[in-house]
């Protein structure tokens, strides 16, 4: 019967943020030999279709660390069906995890996700394919007969040729039955209801803050009016606060934040400049004739017509 075989790749791509303790060394030109495999395994034996699980490669050098991409490749059921036989069913991954360095070699972790396709029966790791180390010394994996021997047609040694690798790789896959379809389809809907609802939440209480700070600017203009009819003397100064209310005629989702940003600083602004005008307001009497005034300003002057008294 026909084999079939499902790849899986993942980059060997170093990053500080999946592997903060690992380290790195400088480019050893003097490595001639291969990487070995020391272990291949996987979190889950029993899958269920479109379930998850976890592939853990360990790559060990006797100078240099990985690079490239290397490609899993694993076997399907027989007769599996042309979209899973050939295809990629799980791509990329965490990548590199670990580092470790000894006098003696460079060892490597790396960690990738795959998913579990929608065919029934048993699947096994194959081979792994395009394992590189920094001064391209290549070498792929046979994961059947689980050894260190190069697959491709130029055979290199390798670094350990007595490490015998772990191959922990065999993972059954079932299909979910017509119940657990149901389930899944419900918590499917529900979580699409629910993100919905928590959509629909977010924009009302965006609304609500736009219409609060809305109202606050129309508020706040009318206590700068308010002041400036009380202290004309001051209406310059007063001008200028108006005409940074003036900035937020328009107040939607994507300037509500600064919108009640400068609402706090204006407000607060307002709030002291009208304390310390009553502070340092004084009055002036002022005649015309029989007439008397008395101004009430921050720098009062007479009305024309009128002197001071």
């Amino acid at each position: 019967m026909k084999k079939y075989h499902l790849m899986i790749t993942t980059c060997f791509v170093f990053s500080i943020l999946n592997n903060p303790i690992a380290w790195s060394k400088d480019l050893d030109a003097s490595d001639n030999k291969a990487p070995v495999l020391i272990s291949i395994s996987i979190d889950k034996h029993s899958l269920v279709e479109g379930e998850t699980g976890t592939v853990t490669v360990v790559i060990r050098d006797d100078k240099n660390e990985m690079q490239g991409w290397p490609t899993v490749l694993f076997g399907a059921p027989t007769e599996s069906p042309g979209s899973i036989s050939g295809g990629i069913f799980a791509g990329g991954g965490k990548g590199l995890t670990d580092t470790r360095l000894s006098p003696d070699y460079v060892e490597q972790t790396f960690q990738f996700t795959y998913t579990a396709p929608s065919w029934p029966g048993q699947y096994y790791g194959f081979n792994i394919q395009g394992v590189r180390d920094k001064n391209g010394n290549a070498i792929g994996f046979d994961l059947k007969r689980c050894d260190n021997k190069n697959i491709y047609s130029n055979p290199q040694l390798v670094s350990f040729p007595n490490i015998t690798p772990t191959c922990d790789t065999n993972f059954t896959v079932r299909l979910l039955t017509a119940e657990e379809k149901a389930q899944k389809e419900k918590a499917a809907l529900d979580k699409l209801m629910a993100d919905k609802a928590a959509a629909d939440k977010l924009l009302s209480d965006s609304q609500a803050r736009i219409n609060l700070a809305f109202a606050a600017f129309s508020q706040l203009d009318a206590e700068v009016d308010s002041l400036m009819k009380k202290y004309p003397s001051m209406k310059t100064e007063l001008n200028l606060y108006k005409k940074k209310i003036a900035l937020f005629d328009e107040i939607n989702e994507k300037n509500i934040g600064t919108a009640e940003l400068n609402l706090a600083g204006i407000t607060s602004k307002i709030v002291s400049i009208k304390a310390t005008y009553i502070k340092i307001a004084r009055s002036l009497t002022c005649i015309k004739g029989s007439k008397t005034v008395k101004v009430v300003d921050v720098k009062p002057v007479c009305p024309k017509g009128y002197k001071k008294k």
